[in-house]
């Protein structure tokens, strides 16, 4: 309760409630408001379907791809090492519950979200014979002051903190952190997430209710406020939402209906939503044909914007993957 409480007795000015929870208070329980006033996490970032496309798109490529190990010759030369206890794990399962190719998949995803991806060794007659995957909330990471080493104290459910040396665990980063600053591509895109968010919401609220004001009722007469309140509950309840929507309307006693046009507002939201699909894209720098927008996709940039991706994009992931794996799961003389 210490932390918790905290928060609870700051300044009058600047007291905390549950029902009136300040950015302090929200970020205890890890649900920081954007200014769209969407709080973006781990797990509503991927309500966003632009950032749900990114995280997919890096995380499944990374996952498919075989992962081999080589043994180098006298002369410079590799073949493949089919016996090696790292190629038995790589290329079959890391547990008996789940296999190479969804358990990278799944350490992939946990970097895009949180920063790291991290999965603990578990050794047997002096080899690493399966990876398990940790979860990312539960770890934090302390650093020797003198060595600089990194450890990992992981929070267990049932049974006091566990911490692993930095040869204990396979641990994916993303490019560019380093100790002590952490970067998490979550966080760094969270306004634009958030915007997604807040604007797919609104788009939500329109289609529920007929998706746009289709039109005015006209009156020939004016009405009391208990005969407008009638007929604007009898008319929702006719053609507003869901099936309802563009059923035959019947007039009477000098009632007009008037069209509404679709007005430069309504363009203007179409482009923003555009535009924050390619802003989340830049975030992730995914290319905006791996995020849905066709609009300028032709045969010959499609295939351009494809190597860009493994460029730019995995590559410098695959680098990360290639230097941890072979920390983790290779001998010091390997």
């Amino acid at each position: 309760m210490g932390l918790f409480s905290r928060f609870l007795r700051s300044a009058p000015e600047q007291r905390a409630t549950l029902a009136e929870p300040t950015a302090d208070l929200l970020a205890v329980f890890g649900a920081v408001p954007t200014a769209a006033g969407a709080s973006v996490t781990p797990e509503t970032a991927l309500r966003s379907a632009t950032a749900l496309a990114a995280v997919r798109a890096i995380s499944e490529a990374v996952g498919s791809l075989p992962v081999h190990v080589y043994r180098r010759g006298p002369d410079g030369s590799r073949e493949r090492a089919t016996d090696h206890p790292a190629a038995r794990i790589l290329s079959g399962d890391w547990t008996p519950w789940s296999g190479s190719a969804e358990s990278r998949t799944a350490l992939q995803v946990d970097a895009l979200l949180h920063g790291f991806g991290i999965a603990a060794t578990v050794e047997a007659g002096g080899e690493i014979r399966e990876l398990h995957r940790l979860d990312p909330r539960a770890v934090s990471i302390e650093y020797d002051d003198i060595t600089g080493e990194p450890s990992y104290r992981i929070r267990q459910a049932n049974a006091g903190d566990r911490v692993l040396h930095f040869s204990e665990v396979l641990f994916i980063a993303t490019p560019g952190s380093a100790p002590g600053r952490p970067l998490c591509l979550l966080n760094c895109a969270r306004e634009a997430i958030g915007i997604d968010l807040a604007m797919a919401e609104h788009q939500a609220r329109l289609f529920k209710n007929g998706a746009r004001p289709s039109g005015l009722l006209k009156l020939a007469k004016p009405l009391g406020t208990e005969a407008l309140k009638r007929l604007r509950d009898s008319w929702n309840a006719a053609h507003a939402g869901g099936p309802n929507s563009g059923r035959t309307a019947v007039l009477e006693d000098g009632v007009t209906f008037e069209q509404v046009q679709l007005t430069s507002v309504d363009l203007q939201f179409l482009e923003l939503r555009k535009f924050i699909t390619e802003e989340i894209a830049r975030g992730f720098r995914i290319p905006p044909t791996l995020a849905g927008n066709l609009e300028r996709a032709t045969w010959r940039n499609s295939e351009e914007m494809g190597r860009q991706f493994l460029t730019y994009v995995l590559k410098p992931w695959l680098d990360g993957w290639e230097a941890s794996l072979s920390r983790t799961l290779l001998k010091p003389e390997e």
